[in-house]
């Protein structure tokens, strides 16, 4: 018979202390307590699953420090943008980054020109809940 593992405890302080390294080392959100992790434990599909916690980067440099910090700990990291997906790709047990509150985004918005009737490409950079 298999017995499961249970984390060792210097895994358990690892996990323990991220939330407040995350806060130190980074300007991003930092969110672990029940509300927030209930709030993104499901999206537009059928799954839920309850995250470990919620982080809203402000810079691209928070999602780096973000990142270190969870491998560190050896943390599952899950990005997510609009929690759109139907399948549950963007709900996991992880460190969600959710980009979508104060990161932009670039899109690429195609249209014609008015000289040679061609498409071209322009991005745009605007933060996501413009665009939806």
């Amino acid at each position: 018979m298999n017995k499961s593992a249970a984390p060792s405890r210097p895994a358990l302080n690892r996990l323990l202390h991220l939330p407040r390294q995350l806060a130190d080392t980074s300007t991003a959100d930092v969110r672990f307590d029940a509300g927030s992790r209930a709030a993104y434990a499901s999206e537009a599909s059928n799954y839920r699953q309850v995250t470990i916690g919620v982080v809203l980067p402000r810079t691209v440099d928070d999602v780096v420090a973000v990142m270190e910090a969870c491998r560190e700990a050896d943390v599952p990291v899950l990005t997510r943008g609009a929690g759109t997906s139907m399948c549950g790709q963007s709900v996991n047990v992880a460190v969600v980054i959710d980009t979508s509150r104060h990161l932009p985004v670039c899109i690429c918005n195609p249209y014609r020109t008015r000289e040679n009737d061609r498409i071209a490409s322009v991005p745009m950079a605007r933060p996501v809940w413009q665009i939806l």
